[in-house]
């Protein structure tokens, strides 16, 4: 028997490394930010804020930072060598392939980043506070300032979001933070001149938004309105024309992205997601997903939906959708994933920022038995075997370094199942299908 299991491992090994020398992924790492929980009636941080990587080829998750006495996380953006984190009131700056702090910079009432040539563009909001600015601009070399637009010279509420096109700015100004004083205003700044030119007003059906995206020559908002109803705007860059148009979903929108010629949507307490054809303005068809997200954010490179799902207070997972609403892969990250960045690279450029831990499961799908293999584990590594809807079906503990497992799913229903190891901080899941 000994003999037997060596020789499937040697053999799951040499498949593994012959997928892995002939793959071209130009999806290099997701970064995810998770927000944690902060219990402000008690005035303590419940789950920190933490950071992680997810490698879409090995299906590999691990935190590389918490960010301690962060209450919580605003925003998470990549370049092509950095990452930049907006959490509670610091501005901080990751190196890209080694993962490590760089630099911190302290930014009272940081929200959303965006990127500019050599320049960090920050938005600014606070509950029950009051800034002289809400749009400054720092360096990316040392995070030092470089300059901001008062109250006067630019915007003169709590903003959010940031797009750009041609060098100009386009922010979503919101108030939001001041409960019944909302707003519904798009701020243009040119970057060139560090001016701030006429705000875009995207009327009574516009108020609250809170997503800002673009594509060519059109930019979008996603507007919460009130929280009871939400709406789309569409900003011609041309000629500054607005069209709103109002979701028939009630409650505020909780997370979209734009992908495919579609903004997809989900409004509160609902459990699909919801997709408005731009070309059409008009909602288009749904993607009956059965389950209640909170953020979403397109790789459009690959034509894929990540989205998470969590309870605010003990765990977090992301999913990743096909366009069509199929679910293609899950994986546990932290307490509230929040956003999501993308680290595209040429297939000659990637450098593999996680460990050689890996992990593969065969046949897939499979009728009756599940194997499953893993190498360089640490000791006390773990998998478990759950329902998608997160019931423990079988649990074991991994000893020794590189390991093979046989499960009996003969008496489990046909469908889908996720098999996930964990070894100290770092997390792989693999989706099971049982026919």
């Amino acid at each position: 028997m000994k003999n037997k299991l060596t020789k499937r491992f040697l053999i799951v090994a040499i498949l593994f490394c012959s997928i892995v020398a002939n793959a071209q992924q130009t999806l290099n790492q997701v970064i995810i930010l998770n927000e944690g929980r902060y219990d402000y009636s008690l005035q303590q941080i419940d789950k920190p804020v933490t950071v992680g990587t997810y490698n879409p080829t090995t299906n590999t998750y691990f935190v590389f930072d918490t960010i301690e006495n962060a209450r919580f996380a605003s925003d998470v953006v990549v370049d092509d060598a950095n990452i930049f984190v907006s959490a509670d009131n610091v501005l901080l700056k990751y190196d890209l392939n080694t993962l490590q702090l760089v630099s911190t910079q302290s930014v009272n009432g940081i929200r959303k980043l965006a990127l500019w040539n050599d320049k960090i563009l920050v938005t600014r909001g606070e509950y029950l506070t009051t800034y002289d600015s809400y749009f400054q601009v720092y360096n990316k070399s040392d995070l030092s300032f470089d300059y901001q637009l008062d109250t006067l010279n630019g915007p003169h509420y709590a903003s959010d979001g940031i797009v750009i096109k041609d060098n100009i700015a386009y922010i979503a100004i919101n108030n939001g933070f001041v409960w019944g004083g909302a707003v519904g205003i798009v701020g243009q700044v040119d970057l060139l001149n560090q001016n701030y030119l006429p705000e875009i007003s995207l009327g009574a059906d516009g108020i609250n938004p809170e997503n800002i995206l673009i594509d060519n020559n059109k930019i979008y908002t996603v507007n919460n309105r009130d929280y009871s109803f939400a709406s789309i705007s569409s900003i011609d860059i041309s000629n500054l024309n607005v069209v709103t148009t109002n979701l028939n979903n009630a409650g505020g929108c909780q997370g979209s992205a734009f992908i495919n010629s579609k903004i997809a949507y989900q409004t509160y307490s609902e459990n699909f997601i919801g997709q408005f054809d731009v070309n059409a303005q008009s909602i288009s068809d749904s993607l009956f997903i059965n389950r209640s997200i909170y953020a979403m954010e397109a790789d459009l490179l690959n034509q894929r939906l990540y989205a998470s799902e969590t309870d605010f207070s003990s765990y977090g997972l992301v999913l990743i959708y096909s366009t069509n609403g199929s679910l293609l892969n899950a994986f546990v990250a932290g307490v509230t994933p929040g956003k999501f960045a993308f680290d595209y690279r040429n297939a000659s450029g990637i450098n593999k920022a996680t460990s050689d831990f890996q992990f593969l499961v065969f046949p897939n799908p499979a009728r009756n038995e599940l194997t499953v293999a893993c190498t360089d584990s640490d000791e006390n590594s773990s998998f478990t075997l759950t329902s998608i809807d997160g019931k423990i079906l079988f649990r074991n503990t991994i000893s020794g370094k590189n390991f093979v497992q046989h499960i009996d799913i003969s008496k489990y229903e046909s469908g889908t199942y996720l098999l996930t190891l964990q070894s100290r901080n770092k997390t792989l899941v693999q989706k099971v299908v049982k026919y």
